[in-house]
């Protein structure tokens, strides 16, 4: 199965005043859900990836992730406590 950018020029996917452009083409993408979660999986922070541009997918302008999308582990451990149960 082949991504539906793939014949199309890459600028396209990386110039974010053509990124409405890009989001259309991959709106029919078969492989739309498996680029995502690449760009999510990696330091991806320029460029449509997905559908998504870099700002959708949280980075800022500069290429840095933004706070409020900051990944959070999960605790490793239930929380103590001293009353019974």
């Amino acid at each position: 199965m082949s991504a539906a950018c793939d014949p199309s020029d890459a600028e396209l996917f990386f110039t974010r005043r053509r990124a409405q452009q890009a989001q259309q083409i991959c709106a029919s993408c078969p492989v739309r859900v498996e680029c995502l979660a690449h760009a999510q999986s990696k330091p991806e922070p320029f460029g449509v990836w997905g559908g998504l541009t870099a700002l959708q997918r949280g980075w800022d302008s500069m290429g840095r992730r933004r706070r409020s999308h900051a990944v959070k582990s999960a605790p490793t451990q239930a929380p103590f406590s001293d009353s019974p149960a």
